[in-house]
């Protein structure tokens, strides 16, 4: 931007407002931000498209503070004045219309002050003695038009503005008819200039979040939808001091047509006077002057008083065209406000489509055209047989049914919105609208790609490191293991080896222990036999001795009882001499009857007849089962022997 110079004696050059995209946001969205003076509506262009020459208009925002009251900010707007144009009356149109809207205050921009001296344009060398003047006027926020130039994120989801959400967009239009409504309140009047640079939208929260993804969160209020700058409006009950500048190919054909009048009677008045007087140079000079619409086509400019509330339907059906991003437009977007489930909601929109016979698809009829309608099918208004009075009256009641019927069928298609179609909270990326940003935001992007991928790199790398190290470690710790498993095995297996030994050395013990218990059983077996068989040769031995005993022990037997007898009856001498004999012959044959008694009774009894001892391993026999009849029958015998031996002399 181009500062002002203010030099005595030299034309003060503004230049244009063509701050970049992203300091151009902020300075919509933050209005405690200061813009310094810039102009408008340029003299001339240059061959690249550069304005030239002086604005007819320049602009500055500053924050004012009044007594007790907090700053608020505010717009200071001043029409050119020099040599060629004098564009006060525009200040001055637009102060006395704002004077008429004060009851539409949340809804309309509000005047401040009114300057009549002030300029802020030094006049030209040239320029004609005359004042200048200044407005100040309230802010109401960033312009329709810059929304436009911003694409918003929400929940990963992209829009080319803030209006392609269904809900967004039917909430614009009701918030538009709303404040529509108030502006024609004030006595009927008709903005007739409502593109998107004369809509200000203040969110309800716009906060900077800076840092490498630089981003503005906006949080959207539909009840801060206001309109401004009406110095092109239209009051009924006061006629305009000057012609209207407007394009009659972007206003309804009944504005058009009424423009069009005003510039044929103009016309035809301007080459009277100028046959009668060379004050001007062009009808287009002379349509800015208002003493020549007073003095020389009084009554002309009254044909612009017949137009009423439908010209700003028209202009408002135009805008959601564009909003809706149809082709037609000059504000279209590459896509459409998105489709809706709720079918009033679509219906509401205009996206149905529907085929004709032949297969071409056209749009539906919307919200949009039937306001264009309101604006194109009406009654013309110069054909009217009617007063002013009951025309205004008329075009009221009118008006009041129609918004009625049109806040209803928003309210209906409102009520049955998705949670995704209405979208409160956007999110502006400054990549998105400042080109050199996103340049330096996809080199940071990419820097930051490279340092990731270096970084990921060289984690993996670390990462196949330890990878390799665990690897090692593990094949370590399984080694270890592996050892631990084999000396664990190497242990049981010699537990294993030693028990097998162990039950070995005790089978061979037990097989030993067997072995030596069977010798001792088959020793014993054989000394059993053996003695069964010593024991049948003693007890043969025993009979025959005592069959060859026997007799003589009866002769013994019969020789003691002989000599009892003659120890008692016999003869003293021959007892005595007989006596040493016979005891000598008894005991021999004591001798022999007791080694026959020993012959007899040692396999009975156990004894050895030769070393008198017992065999170790020769069981005892009982005395009365076995010994007993023996000895019996042995005493039996040397009794009978005895008896049977005859005694003889020694």
């Amino acid at each position: 931007m181009t500062a002002a110079v203010r030099t005595p004696h030299d034309t003060i050059t503004i230049g244009a407002y063509n701050k970049p995209a992203w300091e151009a946001a902020l300075d919509a969205l933050d209005e405690s931000r200061e813009i310094d003076w810039f102009g408008d509506k340029y003299e001339g262009k240059d061959k690249s498209g550069k304005p030239t020459g002086n604005p007819a208009v320049i602009y500055r925002r500053e924050n004012r503070r009044g007594e007790g009251q907090p700053s608020i900010p505010v717009w200071i707007k001043q029409y050119q004045c020099n040599a060629q144009y004098d564009l006060r009356p525009f200040n001055k149109w637009e102060a006395d219309l704002l004077e008429r809207v004060k009851a539409a205050k949340p809804y309309v921009y509000q005047l401040i002050h009114y300057d009549q001296a002030t300029s802020y344009l030094r006049r030209k060398n040239d320029a004609r003695t005359v004042g200048s003047s200044s407005l100040t006027t309230s802010s109401k926020g960033a312009s329709i038009k810059s929304w436009l130039n911003w694409p918003v994120q929400e929940g990963g989801r992209h829009y080319t503005h803030a209006f392609l959400p269904p809900g967004n967009y039917l909430r614009f239009a009701k918030a538009a008819l709303t404040a529509l409504n108030a502006l024609h309140d004030c006595g009927g009047l008709v903005h007739c200039d409502l593109n998107v640079g004369n809509w200000c939208l203040r969110p309800k929260e716009a906060v900077l979040i800076t840092g490498p993804d630089e981003r503005i969160r906006l949080i959207i209020d539909w009840n801060h939808l206001s309109i401004i700058d009406v110095g092109y409006s239209i009051h009924p009950a006061i006629t305009p001091r000057v012609t209207m500048p407007l394009d009659t190919s972007m206003v309804s054909p009944h504005l058009s047509q009424a423009l069009k009048k005003v510039d044929t009677e103009g016309s035809a008045a301007y080459w009277r006077a100028t046959n009668a007087q060379q004050t001007w140079r062009s009808f287009h000079d002379a349509s800015l002057d208002p003493d020549f619409w007073a003095n020389h086509a009084p009554y002309v400019l009254n044909a612009l008083r017949k137009v009423d509330w439908r010209e700003d339907y028209w202009k408002l059906g135009r805008l959601l065209q564009g909003l809706r991003g149809d082709h037609e437009s000059k504000f279209s977007t590459p896509l459409r406000v998105n489709i809706s489930t709720a079918r009033e909601v679509n219906l509401l929109i205009g996206q149905a489509v529907e085929t004709d016979d032949n297969g071409a698809i056209s749009p539906a009829y919307g919200l949009a055209e039937d306001l264009i309608a309101w604006g194109s099918a009406c009654t013309p208004y110069d054909t009217a047989e009617l007063s002013d009075h009951a025309r205004l009256e008329a075009a009221i009641a009118l008006r009041r049914i129609t918004h009625k019927a049109l806040m209803d069928r928003l309210d209906v298609a409102i009520s049955q919105l998705k949670q995704e179609d209405d979208v409160t909270t956007v999110f502006l990326y400054r990549r998105d609208i400042d080109s050199e940003f996103a340049a330096v935001e996809a080199a940071r992007q990419t820097q930051e790609a490279i340092d990731k991928a270096r970084q990921k790199a060289e984690l993996e790398q670390t990462r196949q490191s330890q990878l390799t190290a665990d690897r090692v470690a593990q094949r370590l710790a399984d080694d270890e293991r592996r050892r631990e498993r084999a000396a664990q095995a190497e242990v049981v297996r010699l537990a294993e080896q030693s028990r097998q030994f162990k039950l070995a050395a005790e089978g061979k013990a037990a097989r030993l222990a067997d072995e030596a218990r069977l010798r001792k059983e088959e020793a014993q077996r054989q000394r059993r036999e053996r003695n069964a068989r010593w024991l049948a040769k003693a007890r043969a031995r025993a009979t025959a001795t005592a069959a060859d005993v026997a007799p003589k022990a009866m002769g013994i037997a019969v020789l003691i009882g002989v000599l009892i007898a003659w120890d008692h009856w016999g003869e003293p001498a021959w007892r005595d001499q007989a006596k040493p004999a016979l005891l000598t012959w008894y005991d021999g044959a004591a001798a022999r009857g007791r080694a026959a008694w020993h012959v007899a009774i040692t396999p009975l009894t156990g004894t050895d007849p030769a070393n008198n001892t017992l065999p170790a391993a020769t069981p005892a026999l009982p005395e009365r089962t076995a010994a007993r009849p023996a000895v019996d029958a042995a005493k039996n015998a040397a009794t009978k022997t005895a008896q049977a031996t005859p005694v003889t002399a020694a």
